[in-house]
């Protein structure tokens, strides 16, 4: 909890820093020739997630880094990698990675020079999910998989200059594959992966602060 907190902390620190000095950028037209088409973004983030219909799981905290690549002045993309952990009942912790593609679709046209604090998408995507649950007891005691899943989320950026802006988002997540699981047999501790019907759910919630670091075409 302490780093999530210390990581937005950061965040938050990052982007007033970026609005004090780019005073001038904030009242002038961006230059981006009036397209988005082409812009390469660089973020950080701090996440956390919400498990659903698993008691033992604690609500993650984690942190993690972007690029965007923006094909239309309506049409962006997001690749990600972010990690987190959390508690898995009193003598389990659980970590996942998850390496993300997300189409991020803008539908309100306008602001293709980003003027306006405002803009919302509606993001669509995939990813592979590491996941891994750890013995606090014993490290050695462990077990990992990896996942597919599928996500659909709402957002929005909020443009601290024109080429910064901080973004909020939450996503709706099913995950695919094996499913992890904590036993008790015979007083000894059993870390599973095991085979499983049952669609794992989560939500997903993401700040993160962005700079458009090139505009490639």
């Amino acid at each position: 909890m302490r780093s999530f907190i210390l990581s937005l902390a950061l965040l938050l620190a990052l982007g007033q820093t970026a609005w004090a000095q780019w005073p001038d950028e904030r009242d002038s037209k961006a230059s981006f020739d009036n397209s988005a088409a082409g812009l390469l973004s660089f973020g950080v983030a701090g996440q956390t997630a919400s498990l659903l219909h698993q008691e033992d799981y604690q609500a993650p905290m984690g942190v993690g880094a972007n690029f965007r690549l923006q094909f239309h002045n309506r049409i962006n993309t997001e690749w990600a990698l972010h990690y987190m952990q959390a508690d898995f009942g009193e003598d389990v912790f659980r970590k996942d990675i998850f390496v993300s593609a997300n189409v991020l679709f803008y539908p309100f046209p306008g602001n293709e020079d980003f003027e306006e604090s405002w803009r919302p998408f509606i993001s669509l995507g995939g990813s592979m999910n590491y996941g891994a649950l750890e013995a606090n007891a014993t490290p050695t005691n462990q077990v990992d998989r990896w996942n597919p899943a599928l996500a659909l989320g709402l957002g929005t950026h909020l443009n601290l200059t024109p080429k910064f802006d901080l973004s909020i988002s939450t996503q709706y997540m099913l995950e695919f594959g094996e499913e992890l699981s904590r036993q008790t047999s015979n007083g000894r501790l059993l870390l599973l992966s095991l085979p499983s019907d049952r669609v794992e759910q989560r939500f997903l919630f993401s700040l993160s602060l962005n700079y458009k670091i090139a505009d490639l075409w």
